[in-house]
């Protein structure tokens, strides 16, 4: 069996503010737009995209903030910025339509391009385990409460920070929530209590912990900071959009996710006119790892 591995990795594509955004692309024939989640960049996706290179050609970008796009300038609408940069990107692609897949912060993306763009360029749409909306008003359990309280300490402290450091250039006291962000939503991720011990050890191993942050989009505390600020300002709602839209949406759900409240992830559904539920009952919001063969079977019959 020959899989085409041909890819370009240099940022080619231009956002309407004139910044380079890094996409990666692999394959070749019908194009295929891939959303990242929080603190990961397009590595993440290419495990997926190996078995269908020969009939897809994936998209995969780096947003806006993270990976090699993590020096773009960043907007007080963060997500509403990183869905305008997928809009930049598919009118690049130029095809008429594209198929768009977004997992966790990148399935916000998804939604808030929809919201913003609707699906004229959008044939179909695979949402991975994330809420339409984040308004607190509307559900206070939208998002773990202690990840609330660290985010709006983090908002607190770093108000005179210097935005060009590292993250390894701040307060160990600003280290150490936004580690506790970012790992405690990585253990909210899991479903098994070893797997969570496993990631709780990591975070409170300085020199794994430091490495990972230094090599990776772990390391990109701004725009975390940012990501934390559009949702406690209540930025993030699709939901008034979603029912005009007409394309069909495919909501994979992790019955276990302790991130997101399960009436949430699953009212996305009811949203859309043509939408279905695919429910990962013994899995988290890491549902494509911990559910590895349900995936695989569902995103073959997805990509088509």
């Amino acid at each position: 069996m020959k899989f085409c591995l041909s890819f370009t990795d240099m940022p080619i594509y231009t956002t309407r503010d004139a910044q380079p955004l890094f996409v990666r692309e692999l394959g070749k024939g019908d194009p295929v737009v891939l959303l990242h989640g929080l603190a990961l960049d397009s590595l993440s996706w290419l495990p997926f995209t190996a078995l269908h290179q020969r009939h897809k050609r994936f998209y995969i970008p780096d947003l806006r903030g993270w990976g090699k796009s993590r020096h773009l300038p960043l907007d007080d609408h963060y997500v509403a910025q990183m869905a305008d940069d997928v809009q930049d990107l598919i009118l690049k692609i130029g095809a008429p339509k594209v198929t768009l897949v977004g997992l966790s912060m990148g399935a916000m993306v998804g939604l808030e391009y929809l919201k913003r763009h609707g699906d004229e360029r959008v044939s179909r749409y695979m949402h991975i385990d994330a809420p339409a909306h984040l308004i607190r008003a509307d559900n206070p359990k939208v998002v773990t409460p202690d990840l609330i309280d660290t985010g709006l300490e983090m908002l607190e402290e770093s108000r005179y920070f210097d935005t060009s450091n590292t993250l390894a250039q701040l307060p160990k006291s600003y280290q150490r929530k936004h580690h506790k962000m970012i790992f405690g939503v990585l253990r909210n991720s899991l479903k098994m209590p070893w797997q969570r011990a496993l990631a709780l050890s990591v975070e409170y191993n300085p020199v794994l912990r430091n490495n990972i942050a230094r090599f990776t989009s772990q390391g990109c505390w701004y725009s975390v900071l940012r990501l934390i600020e559009s949702l406690v300002n209540d930025q993030y709602d699709t939901r008034e959009a979603l029912p005009l839209l007409q394309l069909p949406v495919t909501n994979l759900v992790g019955t276990h996710d302790t991130l997101f409240p399960l009436e949430e992830t699953q009212a996305v559904t009811q949203l859309f006119p043509n939408a279905h539920t695919e429910v990962f009952e013994d899995s988290g919001h890491l549902l494509m790892l911990t559910e590895s063969p349900k995936f695989a079977k569902i995103w073959r019959e997805f990509l088509g």
